[in-house]
């Protein structure tokens, strides 16, 4: 079930946090349904699992009555992922409480202030004194983080921290009214330490976050302080992909189900997922990257992350732009990537090198926008004909048109190379069932590798790419012990693009799923729809008259 809520330390509430709230009763019936003690418990914040009362709770009603308590006194608050649109009236709170005390704090800070009065001897004459009232000095300093564009809200936001893994505040994003060419993240009221900055995202199951650091030793200003830039700058970028080898930048296309990897200052930064809404969730990359080099689960890894529209990478921090040797680089693929070929890429310069860089994002600080460069572009109906509503699948459209309605608003679109016909092969059983998340051992070169396929029952070969073939032996089904199945690869078999047999091996290899085929002849197409169809068991249709092709790919259709 989609986690609805996010709690936080009661100190932490803002009045940004205000329309979020949700009284003690809505938050325990949004939790009520919760299936198992552990998994509940390892669902809330760290620090929340720390406390007493949590962590001796010998079931889910002694949980919930105790989590109840500490919201109702403000030690802690529950919040929605969206607004209410209601007032604090509204949530008919005990006067007395000490979540209304908490948020009657917040919406009304005062000074604290005391009395300082001379100490007297027991046997002095007291004397009348003057009350000196000491008033504590307000922070006057602030944090302002800025985003490219202007564009509707979404779950991510951005945090800061005096202690790692501990957010002092967290914001959402905020339109600048003076500058319609981007928006703003402004942390007020802060005194002189320099902070951590880190991008937030909740994640779908759990009340605990995602914090991915953007940057360390972040000093304040002072709150008078404007820029026409700020030191710090995020750009949303939405990534597409050609959908040919030619790599015509005019055939681009959403990505449909697949990974994009981020990597930042040669070390990979985020790994997310894209689904087939073209949406992005995040996978928990450290701690699949703390597990041990030969554990099961390594090249195994979950989203968990909450479906973001688009990415937010990094193109300034601390007044340093974000380029060359400290700049940011991505990856797509179809398939997951194997834990070795993501060290490979952080270890060995030149294949780190063959990564899309961002530098281009530079752009922004000379223009305010983003120009019709090599990696980096606009969003513009009219340079991508691909993206026509009228040449897209039903899954292709929607999620693309409504980008391209911001193609105003400053979102980047980098361009990435379609690699989702990586080499490698796809196994079934007798029955023609996908060979799923099964254990196989690859024999290669003279070395012996222990495997798990991924969900589709893809094996990847592409790190033995220069041998002439391989051998992988399996079992017969996921109770079998025994490895007696041997299967003989022979690689670099993939034929020209140019014929049928090699158009065919692509779209079954899931590449070019939504494709212009220029230069190939629309038999050609439909022949290779044609042995997908018979293959895959799939519908399809093709209208020569009104020139369209519906293109199916094997994963999503069965």
């Amino acid at each position: 079930m989609l986690c609805r809520y996010r709690l936080l330390p009661g100190y932490s509430l803002t009045k940004k946090d205000i329309p979020y709230l949700l009284t003690p009763n809505e938050f325990i019936v949004l939790v009520r349904n919760t299936s198992t003690l552990v998994s509940f418990r390892r669902s809330l914040p760290e620090k929340l699992q720390k406390n007493r009362s949590i962590s001796n709770a010998q079931d889910i009603h002694g949980l919930t009555r105790n989590l109840r308590r500490l919201i109702e006194k403000g030690e802690w608050v529950a919040l929605s992922l969206s607004p209410q649109n209601r007032s604090v009236e509204q949530l008919h709170l005990p006067v007395m409480s000490g979540l209304q005390q908490r948020i009657d704090r917040v919406q009304n800070p005062t000074s604290y202030s005391r009395i300082k009065t001379r100490p007297t001897l027991r046997h002095q004459e007291v004397q009348s004194t003057i009350p000196v009232m000491a008033i504590e000095k307000r922070a006057d300093n602030k944090i302002v983080v800025e985003f490219a564009g202007q564009w509707p809200n979404n779950a991510a936001s951005i945090s800061i921290s005096k202690l790692k893994g501990l957010n002092e505040k967290t914001k959402k994003i905020q339109k600048d009214s003076k500058l319609t060419h981007r928006s703003l993240v402004e942390f007020s009221d802060l005194d002189t330490t320099p902070r951590s900055l880190y991008l937030t995202i909740p994640k779908t199951h759990s009340a605990k976050e995602f914090n991915f650091l953007l940057g360390e030793g972040i000093s304040p200003v002072k709150k008078e302080i404007e820029m026409g830039e700020w030191d710090n700058v995020l750009v949303p970028v939405r990534p597409l992909i050609y959908v040919s080898e030619k790599k015509e930048k005019k055939q681009l296309a959403d990505v449909i189900k697949g990974y994009i990897y981020i990597f930042w200052k040669q070390r990979l930064w985020r790994e997310v997922f894209v689904d087939k809404n073209s949406t992005f969730s995040d996978i928990d990359l450290e701690y699949y990257r703390n597990l041990p080099e030969e554990h099961v689960n390594k090249n195994l890894r979950k989203a968990e992350g909450y479906p973001l529209p688009h990415l937010w990478l990094p193109y300034k921090i601390a007044g340093e732009a974000q380029t060359a040797d400290k700049g940011v680089a991505l990856l797509y693929s179809r398939a997951a990537l194997p834990w070795n070929v993501i060290k490979n890429i952080e270890t060995d310069y030149d294949s780190y090198k063959t990564l899309i860089s961002a530098d281009e994002l530079k752009s922004y600080s000379v223009n305010q926008s983003f120009d019709n460069q090599n990696n980096i572009v606009a969003i513009d109906l009219q340079e991508f004909s691909s993206l026509n509503k009228n040449k897209l699948s039903d899954a292709l459209s929607a999620p693309s048109q409504g980008y391209l309605n911001q193609q105003n608003n400053k979102t980047a679109v980098i361009r990435l190379t379609n690699n989702s016909g990586r080499l490698g092969i796809i196994l079934r059983d007798q029955f023609d069932q996908r060979y799923a998340n099964m254990d196989y051992i690859l024999e290669a070169d003279g070395k012996t590798y222990e495997r798990i396929t991924d969900d589709l029952g893809f094996i990847p070969l592409d790190e033995f790419s220069e041998l002439e073939s391989v051998f992988i032996n399996m079992k017969a089904n996921e109770y079998d012990t025994d490895f007696s199945n041997r299967l003989f690869v022979e690689l670099g078999t993939l034929q020209s693009l140019e014929g049928e047999i090699g158009l065919n091996q692509r779209l079954k290899n899931h590449d070019f799923m939504i494709a212009e085929h220029g230069n190939i002849d629309e038999s050609l197409q439909k022949n290779a729809l044609k042995n997908m169809q018979y293959h895959c068991g799939l519908s399809m249709s093709a209208t020569r008259n009104e020139e369209t092709i519906n293109w199916f790919d094997c994963h999503d259709a069965e």
